[in-house]
């Protein structure tokens, strides 16, 4: 969160339009100057808390309370720091770290196609900052739209994996296995619940939102509810 707050602040449009002189220094009024500068400071410290990987770990607690927080490493949160900068990434100077963050995400993509949250079961989070999890709809969705990587014919096994957990009104459930082969969850009241935030990874990418369609091209009714803010009534409960 701390990550994401710093990168929220070197996307705002008026530390990015303020210009820096000869010297390096901002040319503008004093307060002004001053958000530069500390935009610029901002992106200095994402880069430096960048691991050598390309990824950023995250800071988690057991409660909702900031407290006795610690760390992992998982796929989401560096995904969505790509989303948000992409736009900016070369006025913020973040295309190098960016682009390290997408190499990064596009190893994580597995045989199958499919992305776990704290990554491959090989990689460096395993036992120390995340655990063999299932995975999920969510991760691969979003993964595969940020950072695609070479290989796009492991696009078709992920989608068709995607298609067996979809539910009859066009939503996606979450975990891509059955229950009994859960690993590292806790399912919880609802074990496999569908996420709307899935089916809007899938629409903004061409080649996902070609397999969410319905036969003739029809995307779900009620998604379409849901996304453009039909049907309030029922669908925002």
């Amino acid at each position: 969160m701390y990550l994401l707050l710093l990168l929220l602040w070197v996307l705002s449009p008026d530390a990015l339009a303020v210009p820096a002189s000869p010297d390096g220094h901002s040319v503008a009024a004093p307060r002004s100057r001053e958000l530069a500068d500390s935009a610029r400071t901002a992106a200095k410290v994402l880069a430096d808390h960048q691991q050598g990987p390309g990824y950023w770990l995250t800071a988690y607690t057991d409660e909702a309370r900031f407290e006795r927080p610690r760390q992992e490493l998982n796929t989401f949160t560096n995904a969505i720091m790509v989303d948000i900068a992409a736009p900016v990434a070369e006025s913020a100077g973040l295309t190098d770290v960016l682009g390290r963050t997408r190499a990064f995400l596009a190893n994580q993509i597995e045989a199958d196609g499919l992305v776990r949250y704290h990554g491959r079961p090989d990689g460096p989070a395993i036992g120390k900052l995340g655990c063999v999890i299932t995975p999920d709809s969510d991760d691969t969705a979003l993964v595969w739209r940020i950072a695609p990587g070479a290989h796009r014919e492991l696009l078709t096994t992920a989608l068709a994996t995607l298609g067996e957990f979809r539910t009859a009104d066009g939503l996606y459930r979450t975990w891509l296995a059955p229950k009994d082969r859960y690993r590292c969850i806790d399912p919880g009241s609802d074990p496999n619940p569908a996420d709307i935030g899935i089916r809007s990874h899938i629409a903004r990418d061409r080649d996902l939102d070609a397999m969410a369609r319905e036969p003739g091209g029809r995307v779900s009714a009620r998604f379409g509810a849901v996304a453009f803010g039909r049907n309030r009534g029922t669908d925002d409960q």
